[in-house]
């Protein structure tokens, strides 16, 4: 589920001055790589956890 919110964000920019805007996509360009870290890590250790049986 906390791979979608920052989509949430996105569509609350227009309501967002320019400046507040440009911290938001910063934001959310940080947080989606983070969450895709963090996926690919779970990926790699449950792999490693499959493997291992």
């Amino acid at each position: 589920m906390h791979l979608f919110w920052p989509f949430q964000l996105f569509f609350c920019l227009p309501l967002c001055t320019a400046e507040q805007r440009m911290t938001n996509i910063q934001h959310i360009v940080l947080f989606s790589q983070a969450n895709i870290l963090l996926y690919t890590a779970a990926c790699l250790i449950r792999d490693a956890h499959t493997g291992s049986r």
